[in-house]
């Protein structure tokens, strides 16, 4: 079922249980980030439609091996994240408690990243299956002219997650925060184990045709 976009709160009614957290995935949407909230039972997606950055880059950027070298990569982020990281260079970004952005539909991304002579959209620089309903219907209309579609993700999703990345998804790379010790991903990250990660990537690799970097 694709998300019901409703205007003018720019909601999206979530399907998918996206990105884990130490006890439960609703947990993580709404203590993390005011990005999602509930209503009639239902949990809803505030920043659908919400960029609040978007960015002309080279791929080599994001970073993926051997993938399309050389070309241009439209990127774009919404607010909140499912991590706590310290050291984040986005925290302005994936940190945000509000959620804020310009509103644009899939249809107007699509079109700016062709505009600005891109050949593909990256989602990154906050995890992008926090807005995954979004992603999914940017990614499709990205697909439909043409354009790749790529994650720069923490890999800390769930297995439903990874099979909606699949429908519309090129390419991901998987950034490994700081090392997969337990302590240091408690202290600093704010996740119980390195776990997730590798079902992610595993998932990824046995169940999509998706690359992984």
């Amino acid at each position: 079922m694709k998300p019901s976009f409703t205007r003018p709160f720019q909601t999206a009614e979530s399907d998918v249980p996206h990105a884990r957290d130490t006890a439960t995935f609703l947990k993580a949407r709404l203590a993390f980030a005011e990005f999602a909230r509930t209503s009639d039972g239902k949990l809803h997606l505030l920043v659908y439609g919400k960029v609040i950055t978007g960015h002309v880059d080279p791929i080599e950027k994001k970073p993926v091996v051997h993938y399309m070298p050389g070309s241009k990569i439209f990127s774009i982020a919404t607010t909140g994240c499912n991590w706590l990281c310290h050291y984040c260079q986005n925290f302005d970004i994936s940190q945000r408690r509000k959620v804020e952005g310009k509103d644009l539909t899939p249809e107007d991304i699509a079109g700016l990243a062709i505009n600005q002579g891109c050949q593909g959209l990256a989602y990154t620089y906050n995890q992008p299956t926090i807005f995954i309903e979004f992603a999914r219907d940017v990614g499709l209309e990205a697909r439909r002219r043409g354009l790749a579609n790529i994650f720069v993700s923490n890999g800390y999703d769930t297995p439903e997650a990874v099979a909606v990345m699949g429908e519309f998804l090129d390419c991901i790379t998987v950034d490994f925060k700081g090392n997969r010790e337990t302590e240091f991903l408690r202290k600093y990250v704010g996740i119980p184990d390195a776990g997730a990660i590798f079902q992610t990537i595993q998932e990824t690799k046995d169940k999509t045709k998706i690359q992984s970097k």
